[in-house]
């Protein structure tokens, strides 16, 4: 990105897929967030854990019908929400 570096991520459909069942969506998100985590967290650029967490969850939540790939940036530190495109 111009402004920055970014952890792109292109969901896979099996992700964005809806459920009715909000426990099994919360399941989902925190595993996928995880696996995230697991790959890539031992990288130089990764900081701010929890505003990466904020935006990847915002994301899952909020913008996974409409908006890919999702960048999660190391150098956002506020709270992510759809109003600020889940990049604070």
């Amino acid at each position: 990105r111009t402004d920055g570096i970014s952890l792109s991520i292109q969901p896979k459909s099996t992700l964005t897929a809806g459920t009715s069942n909000p426990n099994y969506g919360a399941i989902r998100a925190s595993d996928s967030w995880n696996r995230i985590v697991e790959k890539h967290s031992k990288d130089s650029k990764w900081k701010n854990t929890s505003s990466m967490k904020s935006q990847y969850i915002c994301h899952y939540n909020n913008a996974k019908s409409f908006k890919t790939p999702w960048n999660l940036e190391p150098r956002r530190t506020g709270t992510a929400t759809l109003k600020n495109f889940c990049n604070p």
